[in-house]
């Protein structure tokens, strides 16, 4: 038997004795537009290097605190020229509304608990046209 129980940082759950944070995977891609490096194997990253396969992707809870950090995965060049990256954070805690994620050392994006949940979460980094 499980039981859930709400405290001052997140969802917990006691099952089998423990107590234990309630956690989700925040997986998508990242759109990264603007000034590009490509490869002939169609990866590709931002020029200033910041932006490539391996950054960090840091999640930030409703208090402005870490919760959470990650990566960027594998990399491809769209056909319209832009640059897509999968990334992954693991166990991130339930709990607030809203998360704000920052990729690599740009400007952190706010998204909604059930975006950030869905496992199809898109960022966007860079700028466009």
């Amino acid at each position: 038997m499980a039981v859930i129980a709400a405290l001052a940082f997140g969802t917990w759950k006691w099952e089998q004795g423990q107590l234990e944070a309630e956690t989700f995977d925040l997986t998508g891609s990242v759109l990264l537009s603007g000034e590009l490096e490509t490869a002939p194997e169609g990866t590709c990253r931002g020029a200033r290097g910041g932006v490539a396969p391996g950054a960090a992707v840091t999640v930030y809870g409703a208090g402005g605190e870490v919760v959470a950090t990650g990566g960027l995965g594998s990399s491809w060049q769209q056909s319209d020229g832009a640059c897509r990256f999968r990334f992954r954070v693991a166990d991130v805690p339930v709990g607030g509304d809203l998360y704000q994620v920052q990729v690599a050392a740009g400007q952190r994006t706010t998204i909604s608990r059930a975006t950030a949940e869905s496992g199809r979460t898109e960022l966007r980094v860079g700028r466009s046209g």
